[in-house]
């Protein structure tokens, strides 16, 4: 542990951006305020998350950049592993367990490839919903949900896939579970970004982007909704928040489009980490979302932050949107979701800043305990009415 203050030049910290960084830190500073945190971005540094429990705030430095930046009182550092817990999944693990679950559960599960990747990889999904009943409307009501837009945030897919491994081993026995799949098909797409998964298993533990150009794109600021409208993203390609050459420019970006456009889901929840918050819309200062559809839709947000307990095992979840809880971001999932389809969405930021991007394995059978709170409170929610906007 390093403790004190670090004194360097930011020059030195951007011309490092060609420099192959040999590992990575966590540096925990005080939180002093969201004009920090603007202040941060805006120096495109890179926020890892925050507690609001202990009033910290959490960067991820290389070496290079923490040898030679400026961040002020440092209260922690913790260095990085050079890889992932290997019990984690990659994206072939991703791939044979769907296949394993439509085989095992027929009745139940459907998978699709939903896109190509930038290399080329397949997009999975997975529907799951009871084959042998057929509401009296003709149509059952979709949801979706899905992780690793990221590709670091190792943790995601773990819960999308315990919404996978519930839903199907509970069917039988569990009446909720029955009503649940009955009524409605749920999607999930456990890895949005295969290669940049695939990157962070060969190459460089703390990837964010996808892969294109070797650079990578930032799949959750590519979105055409308020795409580069108010310094929520970067324009430059080293950027951690690059938003590409154009709105909509990434397959994997499409892929959910084109998935979320045909399905047409009533809920969206996008499990990413960490931090401990539920976001809703709007990512741009200071947009809202317009009456009648506010009040229903941030008190959903609220009630579900409230359901999920912290890793500490102290209080819930915090709730707001992304430019009151971090900083602006344009061009992310939920603002095009709603914007677009009127979809209830949420980004929900697993995991605390002592656990990080990726915690110890162990973590995971708590991690995705605790979410089921919040992904079978929105299922829950399935019976309940649409947007006002919607007529619901």
């Amino acid at each position: 542990m390093r403790r004190g203050i670090l004194y360097l030049g930011l020059a030195l910290l951007f011309a490092a951006g060609s420099f192959e960084p040999s590992g990575f830190y966590y540096v925990d500073i005080p939180f002093t305020g969201h004009a920090q945190l603007r202040e941060l971005h805006e120096q495109g540094r890179d926020i890892g998350g925050i507690d609001y429990e202990k009033k910290t705030l959490t960067l991820v430095l290389s070496d290079q950049e923490l040898k030679y930046s400026k961040v002020g009182k440092v209260l922690d550092t913790r260095r990085i592993p050079f890889a992932p817990d290997s019990q984690y999944k990659r994206p072939e693990d991703i791939e044979r367990i769907l296949e394993e679950t439509e085989n095992q559960y027929p009745h139940l599960a459907h998978v699709e490839v939903i896109g190509k990747s930038t290399e080329g990889r397949d997009i999975h999904a997975i529907q799951l919903t009871s084959r042998f009943f057929i509401p009296p409307s003709g149509k059952k009501q979709t949801i979706l949900f899905d992780a690793m837009h990221h590709a670091r945030e190792v943790m995601s897919p773990e819960v999308a896939l315990d919404i996978i491994k519930y839903l199907t081993e509970n069917f039988n026995q569990d009446p909720k579970v029955q009503k649940w799949l009955t009524e409605n098909e749920v999607w999930v797409v456990p890895m949005l970004n295969p290669d940049g998964n695939a990157k962070v298993w060969n190459s460089s533990s703390m990837w964010r982007k996808n892969t294109r150009g070797g650079y990578g794109v930032d799949v959750n600021r590519n979105y055409p909704q308020d795409w580069n409208s108010c310094n929520g993203s970067s324009g430059n390609q080293n950027n951690e928040t690059y938003r590409g050459p154009s709105a909509g420019s990434e397959p994997e970006t499409r892929a959910l489009m084109d998935l979320a456009a045909r399905i047409k889901p009533k809920f969206n929840i996008s499990y990413h980490s960490f931090s401990e918050i539920v976001i809703y819309p709007y990512g741009c200062s200071p947009k809202r979302i317009p009456s009648p559809d506010r009040q229903m839709y941030e008190q959903i947000g609220k009630e579900l932050a409230g359901l999920l307990e912290r890793d500490s095992g102290q209080g819930s979840y915090t709730a707001g949107t992304s430019y009151e809880l971090l900083y602006n971001v344009d061009g992310g999932s939920l603002d095009w979701m709603y914007a677009q389809h009127k979809i209830i969405s949420f980004v929900i930021e697993i995991n605390s800043t002592s656990q990080g991007f990726q915690p110890s394995f162990q973590w995971q059978e708590s991690t995705v305990r605790r979410q089921r709170k919040g992904w079978q409170y929105i299922l829950d929610k399935m019976d309940g009415p649409a947007l006002p906007s919607l007529g619901g």
